[in-house]
């Protein structure tokens, strides 16, 4: 690790390498220039492609339009999704539904099934010791 004065002094190096870099580059860029082309002027303006006021007046009430409907479309996105969400709830309660009509017919099979074994002998019945029945 250098000493902090040894660091500093890099660091200025560094600094003064990218001035040489930076002040070169800037010369570069007129030598590159063409020695016969006069210095260069602006290209003239095209008055032909000038817009009217009532141009630029459309253009404005235009862009404002624009601008207006964009910051609507959130709204009525959002008016169009509580719209739907009636639909939306019923489809989700009509599938519970049907989920739990497929639980409980499955848990009658099972109840079923296990009854059926009980009275076959396969599965020993519940003992009942007192009031409680034990499985």
């Amino acid at each position: 690790m250098q000493p902090l004065a040894e660091r500093k002094n890099d660091k200025d190096s560094s600094d003064e390498e990218e001035d040489k870099k930076s002040s070169s580059d800037g010369e570069s860029s007129q030598e590159d220039a063409d020695p016969n082309e006069p210095f260069s002027v602006n290209e003239p303006v095209n008055r032909l492609d000038a817009k009217t006021q009532a141009q630029r007046n459309k253009d404005r009430v235009h862009k404002l339009a624009l601008e207006r409907l964009q910051k609507e479309k959130p709204k009525r996105q959002l008016a169009k999704d509580v719209a739907k969400l009636p639909k939306i709830i019923k489809t989700i309660e009509a599938k519970a539904r049907g989920m739990n009509k497929k639980r409980s017919k499955s848990i009658a099979v099972v109840e079923a099934e296990k009854k059926a074994q009980e009275k076959i002998g396969v599965v020993a019945k519940a003992k009942k010791i007192g009031r409680f029945v034990y499985k």
